[in-house]
């Protein structure tokens, strides 16, 4: 399952100075939001139950924010995904177990930025809240003793905050997939660039997730992916960040037969183009469809054989 979103709630605590700001920092959420989703974090921005009535500016909660911009889809995205039952308090007790810890922010209760610590993820706030790492102080408290200290939580809420961390992020949902079936049942939400023959899905339903090229495979299909979402029309496509080339001619006409799959949209294709995992003699075998723009991926696994190795 995709990790659900926290919200800060400390964010939205009426510090914006006008309405404009505070339906700006709102819209800025959102887009947050959805690049969250786009590299296979869940929809869903778990917040505390009051999310709705709190104050993005003296006067002006959340609630009127989004009623009054509805149409605005980064807000009505919100209205869809946030402020949903579990709220952020039930799931820091679901956490805790039988000890019971606080966390505060300059002497305030925290839930999302608490929430978030405990989760290894960073929590989004609205902009006008600091964003990095953010020190919390921690009280717990067990039946035989109370125990402090400060913890490290982070905050997350630009553009340019997300790109910083995008590759850390993106390394969090990878480190949750625990094996090939775990990858394939969100592959299309983690890549919907890539579409998977029925050979490829068996390769990766094969993986334990203990293999050493385990994340690198995740790695080379978030690049191709990526490639296809940035492609122009007319462009090579040319995945950056990967050892990737085409078979010779040598090798396709001797072992063409081997290379020939059905795609994942019924069509037969020879296939050439292989990004490179050299330390494990790995191969990803893939064609860029530029008609549809997607990339069809048919082998997923060992070398095949070529007329310089077979």
């Amino acid at each position: 399952m995709p990790i659900d979103q926290i919200f800060n709630e400390l964010s939205a605590d009426g510090s914006c100075v006008s309405r404009e700001e505070a339906v700006n920092s709102l819209v800025l959420l959102g887009e947050i939001s959805e690049k969250m989703n786009s590299i296979g974090f869940s929809s869903s921005l778990r917040t505390t139950s009051d999310f709705r009535s709190r104050e993005l500016c003296p006067g002006f909660t959340v609630d009127q924010c989004i009623r009054e911009n509805i149409k605005n889809d980064k807000i009505k995205l919100l209205l869809n995904y946030a402020a949903k039952s579990p709220y952020v308090a039930e799931l820091l007790d679901i956490g805790h177990g039988e000890a019971l810890s606080e966390f505060r922010y300059k002497g305030v209760e925290a839930f999302g930025l608490a929430l978030a610590y405990m989760n290894g993820i960073p929590a989004l706030s609205l902009s006008c809240f600091p964003e990095g790492e953010i020190l919390l102080d921690r009280v717990d408290v067990s039946s035989e003793e109370i125990s402090s200290g400060s913890v490290n939580a982070e905050s997350l809420s630009s553009h340019e905050g997300f790109a910083r961390r995008r590759e850390s992020i993106q390394n969090i949902v990878w480190s949750s997939i625990r094996d090939g079936q775990g990858l394939l049942e969100i592959f299309g939400h983690l890549f919907p660039r890539l579409r998977l023959s029925g050979n490829a899905k068996k390769n990766i339903a094969s993986l334990t997730g203990n293999e050493a090229f385990f994340l690198e495979f995740m790695r080379h299909f978030s690049i191709l992916n990526d490639t296809a979402l940035q492609w122009k029309k007319g462009s090579k496509f040319d995945p950056q960040g990967t050892d990737w080339t085409n078979d010779t001619k040598e090798t396709l006409q001797r072992y063409g037969e081997e290379r020939t799959f059905i795609c994942a949209d019924g069509v037969t294709r020879t296939f050439s183009a292989h990004s490179k995992i050299k330390r494990a003699n790995q191969r990803i075998y893939f064609f860029h469809d530029s008609k549809e723009n997607v990339v069809h991926i048919v082998c997923a696994g060992v070398h095949l054989k070529t007329a310089k190795y077979h």
